[in-house]
């Protein structure tokens, strides 16, 4: 996974490259769909890290206008524990402004919601 300054980065599913995003929605998707919000104590770690992900995946779809083609338990068939560590890494980099130099000159301040990430 490739984290890039603003919110957006990449998730690679059997070699194919999927925009994510940490967004409301996926923070709303991520409750729904866990019964509890994000850091709540009682939640399984590798299924609320396989649901926020998930949840990323779908979000980073709507905000190009596409649809993520993975249910949640496909998406978890697809991934290994080792692409959630790198999802964790992805995080990190990304509440660190660590992330990928982001060259579009875009941010995510103009509320365009289908404004598309940029590309890797």
């Amino acid at each position: 996974m490739k984290a890039h300054t603003n919110h957006f980065f990449t998730v690679n599913i059997d070699g194919k490259d999927y925009p994510a995003a940490l967004t409301n929605g996926a923070l709303l998707r991520f409750a729904e769909t866990a019964g509890h919000e994000l850091g709540e104590p009682g939640g399984s770690p590798l299924r609320d890290n396989l649901i926020l992900v998930h949840a990323c995946c779908v979000s980073g779809a709507e905000r190009r206008g596409e649809k993520f083609p993975l249910s949640l338990m496909e998406f978890a068939d697809a991934t290994s524990p080792s692409d959630l560590a790198a999802f964790a890494d992805a995080m990190s980099a990304l509440s660190s402004g660590r992330g990928e130099d982001d060259t579009s000159g875009e941010d995510d301040t103009s509320g365009d919601a289908k404004k598309k990430p940029t590309e890797s």
